[in-house]
């Protein structure tokens, strides 16, 4: 078993051989929320559509932050995801507000730069043993299925965008800070998520510090709700939980796969383990 300092404790193997649940299920998963807060709307309440919309939106920030892919195709793929999310956000609400767009955007992109301290501490989420890097030559290409869904989506946002059209009102400065309170929040809750869900310590020490971490935050969101008389204070503290729980279930699916986060030494170990790595721009093994 190999051991590598992963900052403050030493890393410990748990690549499993079988029974690794497909990482498509999260997609589906994704697919059925957002489906959900478009039927449901009102019925599920204010609370409950921010909060799975939320996740969905740190979700699509981590993926920024730690997907191998050009990032000229996670820019664009980002940037539609935010779209899209907002119109279902706005769906649910039944409020077509600008406001709505800058607080999916912050906790976007506060999400992707607070995961991003992965790479800062020398650390990556990746699938140990997944086989080895792809050949760089086929980096830009695609099969037709994934045309075909790509087709299908632009598709349906396109349809959307006719439907339910582009959220209005002013962009004043005022709704520029509550967005960024906002997306700071989810996003400190966010990368102790991804934490607590894909690292290899203890299942007890993590699952406390992510309680403690959520809680916190309800807490100051609370308060902060309650002093400055935006919004009722308890419709926070049950955003922030709710946010918690799903965001926490979407990163279990994303465990269930295999993803752990490794030390980039360790991978490279691995990486040698299967053959060596073609000039060019490679990708890695396994890695999101």
């Amino acid at each position: 078993m190999t051991k590598s300092n992963l900052s403050t404790g030493s890393y410990k193997d748990e690549t499993r051989r079988g029974g690794q649940a497909p990482i498509w299920l999260l997609v589906l998963l994704q697919l059925f929320l957002a489906a959900a807060v478009v039927c449901g709307g009102q019925r599920l309440g204010p609370a409950l559509v921010f909060a799975l919309i939320g996740s969905q939106a740190s979700l699509l920030g981590m993926w920024f932050a730690l997907a191998p892919n050009p990032r000229l195709v996670k820019t664009s793929a980002t940037a539609g995801g935010v779209v899209v999310l907002t119109v279902v956000l706005c769906r649910g609400l039944g409020e077509n507000d600008l406001e709505w767009f800058f607080a999916t955007s912050a906790i976007t992109g506060l999400t992707a730069l607070a995961v991003s301290l992965l790479r800062v501490l020398g650390l990556r989420v990746s699938r140990p043993g997944g086989g080895p890097p792809r050949n760089s030559r086929w980096y830009l290409q695609f099969s037709l299925r994934v045309l075909l869904g790509a087709m299908l989506a632009v598709a349906v946002f396109a349809a959307a965008l006719r439907h339910y059209g582009l959220p209005t009102g002013a962009a004043d400065l005022a709704t520029i800070v509550f967005a960024l309170a906002i997306g700071c929040g989810l996003a400190s809750v966010a990368v102790i998520l991804v934490w607590s869900a894909l690292s290899p310590y203890d299942v007890a020490l993590r699952t406390l510090v992510a309680a403690a971490v959520s809680l916190l935050t309800a807490w100051i969101a609370f308060s902060g709700m309650e002093a400055t008389h935006i919004d009722p204070g308890g419709l926070w503290f049950q955003i922030v939980l709710m946010y918690t729980v799903t965001t926490w279930c979407s990163l279990m699916i994303v465990r269930a796969a295999g993803y752990r986060i490794t030390p980039v030494s360790h991978a490279l170990v691995r990486k040698d383990a299967v053959g060596p790595v073609k000039s060019g721009r490679g990708v890695s093994d396994g890695n999101i």
